[in-house]
């Protein structure tokens, strides 16, 4: 397992890149460059503490997260692909 953490967090919602660089992150534990190709991986955010529930979640395999475009956000399980405006857009209706 493999967890990060960011205090460089505002608002409702926070972007971790999987295969790209993670400005604003740190890595806790783990080694994510350890992530093989042959595995399924669950991602889930909770905030603070963790102890008010899961905000987020959604699985993929590293050459799912490879092909991802920039402007694309994977979400949900088993998952699906989204523009990050159309994710975006979604979730702020979703949330208010």
């Amino acid at each position: 397992m493999v967890t990060f953490s960011s205090t460089a967090i505002s608002g409702e919602m926070a972007e971790l890149p999987i295969v790209r660089d993670r400005p604003g992150w740190k890595v806790d534990s783990g080694d994510p460059k350890a992530l093989e190709g042959g595995n399924t991986y669950v991602i889930s955010a909770w905030p603070g503490d963790g102890k008010n529930g899961s905000f987020g979640q959604t699985e993929f395999t590293v050459p799912q997260a490879m092909n991802l475009n920039r402007d694309q956000v994977k979400f949900g399980i088993p998952g699906s692909v989204i523009s990050r405006t159309k994710f975006l857009t979604w979730h702020r209706s979703y949330c208010s």
